[in-house]
């Protein structure tokens, strides 16, 4: 479009019609050339500004940076150093520029150098050289990657490296952090073992009743017995008549005892192996040291826990499971999960007047699994994802460490297992699996 004055002037050319219509798109030309330089330039201006904030952030970057950093041109010369290599090699970037990468590394590094610059298209990783530092040699571990330019030419190398001490110094305080919550992770582990052993003692009191009792009362009766016996002994040592002897014989009645002894005897074997049993779940279950794993009866396990848990409700337990389900895993560890299941499976029927537990198990593939299915309150939708976590608790103060499933979850999944938690119709369900013996062990 022509500007007023641009239409004046044209007015004072005695122009023809044909002439005249040539200028004017020449005018028009020259305005959308201008146009566009105009356009051109604030383009340019705009990413000039573009260009100056990338590399005052490349700039930032380097200049922050923890590590040393090298980049060469394909000949092998120095073209950058970040202030990091300036702060550790006491030296001025601007006199490296130009020089040979073999100028920043003590004489000795010459070799791996030129393998370096030899084999410059290959990446590699913690190479392990000596930097000259105030004629002292300071030990890095570097890295080395390849650049290249916008055509895909081999450019240079990007070296970059840190002290090797600092690696080490990271590495150990890294390796104590690990102990260290190894550590709290045990003691989490025990704490919440003895929580639970502590709920069991009421149970176990009761099932090393019975056993106590019947050991007590076999060997009062054999003492009873033992008392006739010496009776009917001392008759035969004094020599009395047959008549006398078969007559001692029915008065101390010495036919029933020597039939009575040997189930007395019997008997009591069987209660003492039974407390032996109990004792020694007891010392497997509160053991701090890691156990080895054996084959055991994975069904047994859940029917002697279930035996040990007293609480304030006795369900109608539906047991579906096997006879015997054996599986190859710590006994110790694994009774202490079957505890804390059936222990919450308990209390979350406290309110039921007819609470119900279903327990069921079997194998699937490669796999035992066990489902303890309660009849009680259930698990909220916004605590589905909660009750793994440590310490979390939906139990009153005092009744609850809110560690029994973030622990039973850890020695599940740390034997290779899974435990999951979903609701029913009724109430909770809780299923764990474990890895079967595999075949050639």
């Amino acid at each position: 479009m022509t500007t007023p004055q641009q239409t004046k002037d044209l007015d004072k050319l005695d122009l023809m019609p044909e002439q005249e219509s040539v200028w004017i798109e020449v005018i028009h030309q020259i305005d959308q050339a201008y146009a566009e330089l105009v356009k051109t330039q604030v383009e340019l201006e705009e990413s000039n500004l573009e260009l100056r904030k990338a590399n005052d952030f490349l700039d930032n970057i380097q200049r922050d940076m923890s590590d040393l950093l090298i980049v060469t041109s394909a000949e092998g010369r120095v073209i950058k150093v970040n202030q990091f290599f300036e702060r550790i090699a006491h030296l001025d970037p601007k006199s490296l520029l130009g020089q040979s990468l073999e100028a920043c590394f003590a004489p000795q590094e010459q070799k791996k150098l030129r393998q370096l610059m030899t084999n410059g298209r290959i990446p590699c990783q913690d190479l392990e050289m000596d930097l000259l530092v105030d004629q002292e040699l300071l030990r890095l571990s570097v890295n080395s990657s390849p650049r290249f330019d916008n055509d895909g030419a081999y450019a240079g190398l990007v070296l970059i490296g840190r002290p090797i001490g600092e690696l080490q110094r990271a590495y150990k305080e890294l390796e104590q952090a690990h102990q260290e919550l190894m550590q709290t992770q045990e003691q989490l582990i025990h704490a919440e073992k003895m929580a639970s052993l502590g709920r069991l003692v009421a149970g176990v009191a009761h099932e090393m009743n019975n056993p106590f009792s019947f050991l007590f009362s076999n060997l009062f009766i054999l003492q009873d017995y033992l008392g006739q016996i010496g009776q009917y002994i001392g008759r035969l040592e004094q020599e009395q008549s047959p008549a006398q002897l078969d007559a001692a014989r029915k008065d101390l009645h010495i036919v029933k005892i020597l039939a009575d002894i040997n189930p007395l005897v019997e008997g009591s074997m069987e209660g003492a192996v039974r407390l032996q049993d109990i004792i020694a779940g007891l010392k497997q279950f509160s053991s701090t040291q890691t156990r080895q794993s054996i084959e055991f009866d994975l069904c047994k396990a859940v029917r002697t826990a279930l035996g040990w848990i007293k609480g304030k409700v006795a369900p109608q337990v539906i047991d579906q499971m096997p006879e015997s389900l054996l599986v190859q895993a710590p006994a110790g560890e694994i009774s202490q999960v079957i505890v804390n299941l059936l222990q919450n499976a308990m209390d979350a029927m406290a309110e039921n007047p007819t609470p119900q537990l279903e327990l069921t198990a079997g194998t699937k593939g490669n796999r035992a699994w066990v489902c303890f299915k309660d009849w009680g309150s259930g698990i909220t939708p916004q605590n589905l994802d909660k009750i793994w976590e440590p310490f979390f608790t939906t139990k009153p103060i005092g009744e609850g460490t809110g560690l029994g499933l973030s622990v039973s979850f850890g020695i599940i999944e740390k034997l290779g297992g899974t435990l999951k938690a979903a609701n029913h119709a009724e109430g909770a369900q809780f299923t764990f699996t474990l890895p079967l013996k595999p075949r050639h062990e």
